[in-house]
């Protein structure tokens, strides 16, 4: 009989695979003797693959019958009626043809004259606004039971669902706040609805996890939640520097050796400025060209990626999607000069993200040299440590990269020196492996 204490973690619509914080979070609670319990929807799993050849962490990914849900009603819009799934009523909440009116009818349908405790409002409010989470949840709920120390609700999605079960479990609740999720920014009634439920959950939940201070002061007002219930954990990649250069790029798309590589890794998507970028490079000399690398597959026929391949014929910009298992990923990186990270600042998530942006670890930990946009947050970490350069706009990326090529070797042994000192994963996961220890 398995007698190994567990752990669940729940993830809903999040990219498991490119989640450095989330894949080494599992690991290291693994090689503490924990059974991790990763439950995720499969159409989540199916947006980054992984697997992790470990007997101690297992990944539950959860199908679900919306049942009564597919069933349809008539809703009068634009002078005439629609037939609309009953589950569909609320992605009409993100539209921008649906009027206020509609909205406040179906909002005051669930509310006129309650009053709910907490546990009625979060099941209430998750079964008629959230239906396929509020399904996932009771998927869940047969796997679950009191040999659990905790659960690890990701995001604000899987930490509703956590609380939901713990309502029936009574299983202390772990907030990973991985992207920030702030009142002020949320637009819609449904958003609204989703920011109240996250902010009650966040208020009960035994820990939260996120990046750095400045993120955890704007979660903290937002959400009323003390700063002894906060463990701060940059997101940054597992194990020590990887030193070794590869050629993976050179062989996987034909580049000549006597080129130099400037690599965009991660979402290939309007905010992360890469056409901008790809712009940039048709200006550049021939001594460098640009990788822009995803993470998503299936983007052949994406409108924002036929842009970016527009921009190919000249063999300044090369196109890489397809995706590579995490554990290959220093390898990919590796075989670059300089590495980049551009964000639209689309609000604080965007804005404050130096230690939150995947990037900027698994750049440094194989010692590529950074250019990074112009943000508070990036700037400090790369004045301190030297390893980089900012800048305000792509335009100015092929100067910046020779002022690092000319002295590359001091921002290489820079960017290894702040990985180490920085981003080192374990070193800051040990806090909350300490706080789920005294619970356990």
């Amino acid at each position: 009989m398995n007698s190994m204490k567990k752990i669940g973690m729940i993830i809903y619509g999040y990219p498991l695979g490119v989640s450095p914080s989330l894949i080494n979070s599992a690991i290291l609670l693994a090689q503490e003797h924990y059974e991790v319990h990763i439950f995720i929807n499969r159409s989540g799993l199916e947006l980054s693959k992984i697997n992790f050849n470990n007997q101690n962490i297992i990944i539950h990914a959860l199908d679900f019958n919306f049942g009564i849900w597919n069933k349809r009603i008539l809703i009068f819009h634009n002078g005439k009626f629609e037939k609309i799934p009953i589950g569909n009523i609320y992605r009409y909440m993100h539209s921008k043809l649906m009027t206020s009116s509609i909205l406040c009818r179906l909002y005051l349908l669930f509310n006129r004259g309650r009053s709910y405790s907490f546990s009625e409002y979060l099941y209430r409010y998750t079964k008629h606004f959230f239906k396929s989470l509020f399904e996932f949840h009771r998927g869940i709920l047969n796997y679950i039971g009191n040999e659990y120390v905790c659960i690890i609700g990701v995001q604000p999605l899987g930490l509703i669902a956590a609380s939901l079960i713990s309502m029936k479990e009574k299983i202390p609740i772990i907030y990973f706040n991985l992207e920030l999720f702030l009142e002020k920014e949320c637009k819609t009634l449904k958003e609204k609805i989703l920011k109240s439920l996250e902010r009650e959950c966040n208020k009960k939940g035994f820990l939260t996890i996120i990046q750095d201070k400045r993120r955890a002061k704007y979660l903290m007002d937002d959400n009323n939640i003390p700063e002894e219930k906060i463990v701060y954990v940059p997101v940054s990649a597992l194990g020590g520097p990887y030193r070794k250069k590869s050629d993976y790029l050179y062989k996987i798309l034909g580049i000549s050796k006597g080129k130099k590589i400037i690599l965009y890794a991660g979402n290939i998507v309007q905010w992360s400025m890469s056409l901008e970028i790809a712009e940039a490079a048709q200006k550049w000399n021939d001594d460098k060209v640009l990788i822009l690398h995803t993470w998503r597959s299936n983007l052949e026929n994406e409108t924002y990626i036929n842009q970016i391949r527009n921009l190919t014929n000249n063999k300044k910009v090369y196109l890489s999607i397809n995706p590579v298992e995490w554990q290959l990923l220093p390898e990919l990186l590796s075989s670059a000069d300089i590495g980049l990270i551009f964000y639209q600042n689309l609000g604080k998530n965007f804005y404050e993200t130096g230690s939150s942006s995947n990037k900027l670890a698994q750049y440094l930990q194989v010692g590529l040299p950074v250019i990074t946009i112009d943000y508070p947050s990036f700037r400090k970490v790369i004045e301190k440590y030297e390893c980089g350069k900012c800048t305000k706009t792509p335009g100015e990326i092929e100067k910046l990269a020779n002022e690092i090529f000319l002295n590359y070797d001091t921002y290489r042994y820079n960017a290894f020196k702040c990985y180490q000192e920085k981003y080192e994963f374990a070193k800051h996961f040990k806090a909350v492996i300490d706080k789920i220890k005294s619970i356990s």
